[in-house]
């Protein structure tokens, strides 16, 4: 047997040596980790388990006679866009205005009458897209990611329950807009179902009412709140662009308003009468009112025996629109209250804008015998 030379048993001592220092070091370190550990069970022990989503209490009214449904026609929020005065978070804001201006003026209502239940109609545009139009990327303040997991759902979610601190249920019907769009140019390549308007309104289902596979929320459990989302579940490709709903003997008919072709001077007023008159026979289900959006500029038509009414949006100062068209909107959105045999009996066009001013007034001496009534 070969005896080792010294340099042999002096390098195996530094080696041990070396051994040594590192289970030191080790031993540090699982006594930090297990002391970490430790803090964070402690931690999460110490937190409270997050409050489920309270259910709003019933608003008790015995009341039967002259009952009515309230209507808010929501859309053209275009959450995302950018203009000198509107964003995303502007665009919230103006959406909780609105869920408290439904209240007040439900509580009018009810002096009169009881209103217990609202019919949501989502009309489309509700966020803004990506690749809708040239240039854009730079006119949003999310991509369609945050727009469609987060911005767009979390209004959506909080105009309900702000309606269910108002009525004792709410029925949602959610239609597509043309900035639901996705994959700019290629777009018609998707399957038709492929909208994030749909995407964002089944979020927002699931946010607040949680899945039958995984567990309800207690609003889920509650069954104050029901949806309808046309093309949802089908198993036919298909845009599913419309919905047909009920109040009582009165059809409400809901298209976006991208259907229709601008008319004399950009205002599609003759494209709304075509396309109604054409929709009366050529859609199976009954209607009497015809609830779009897509032109941001609150309005009213009537054609014979049918009422058509044009959403407002939430946005303002379009530039775009400026230019082009020479139209500048107020942010509003609609509401109606309808009864099941007299059909609507009042509706506001409700103004969501910071405060509005009149027009500037001429010098008063042009008009020399004209004096302020107050």
């Amino acid at each position: 047997m070969t005896i080792p030379e010294f340099e042999e048993f002096e390098s195996n001592d530094k080696l041990l040596d070396q051994i040594a220092s590192l289970q030191k070091k080790l031993e540090k370190e699982r006594d930090r980790t297990d002391a970490l550990l430790q803090m964070m069970v402690r931690t999460i022990r110490d937190v409270q388990p997050p409050t489920p989503w309270p259910v709003p209490p019933i608003k008790n009214d015995t009341r039967r006679a002259g009952a009515e449904t309230a209507i808010v026609l929501a859309s053209d929020w275009q959450l995302s866009k950018i203009t000198p005065d509107y964003n995303t978070k502007v665009g919230r804001k103006r959406i909780r205005l609105f869920g408290d201006k439904i209240s007040g003026i439900t509580n009018i209502q009810r002096a009169d009458h009881p209103v217990k239940n609202c019919r949501l109609y989502l009309a489309g545009d509700i966020l803004e897209g990506e690749e809708i139009f040239p240039g854009q990327m730079h006119l949003i303040d999310a991509g369609l990611y945050e727009q469609v997991l987060h911005h767009a759902p979390r209004a959506i979610c909080d105009l309900i329950y702000s309606l269910l601190n108002t009525f004792e249920k709410v029925h949602v019907v959610g239609v597509i807009g043309n900035h639901g769009r996705v994959g700019g140019r290629s777009s018609r390549l998707h399957d038709p179902r492929t909208n994030a308007d749909r995407m964002a309104y089944k979020v927002a289902q699931y946010m607040l009412m949680g899945d039958p596979d995984y567990g309800l929320t207690e609003i889920g459990k509650s069954n104050r709140v029901t949806w309808s989302i046309p093309g949802d579940l089908e198993e036919i490709p298909d845009r599913y662009w419309f919905a047909v709903d009920y109040i009582g003997d009165w059809g409400f008919l809901m298209a976006h308003g991208d259907q229709i072709r601008g008319g004399f001077g950009g205002f599609p007023f003759y494209g709304y009468a075509k396309k109604a008159w054409g929709w009366i026979d050529s859609i199976p289900q009954p209607w009497d009112y015809l609830l779009t959006g897509h032109w941001h500029q609150p309005t009213s038509l009537t054609l014979n025996q049918r009422q058509v009414r044009i959403n407002g949006s939430t946005e303002s100062r379009n530039s775009y629109a400026q230019e082009n068209l020479a139209a500048v909107g107020t942010p509003t959105q609609w509401l109606a209250y309808c009864h099941p045999k007299n059909g609507i009996t009042a509706e506001y066009w409700v103004d969501l804008s910071d405060g509005r001013t009149p027009q500037k007034r001429r010098p008063t001496d042009l008009w020399p015998n004209t004096k302020d009534t107050q």
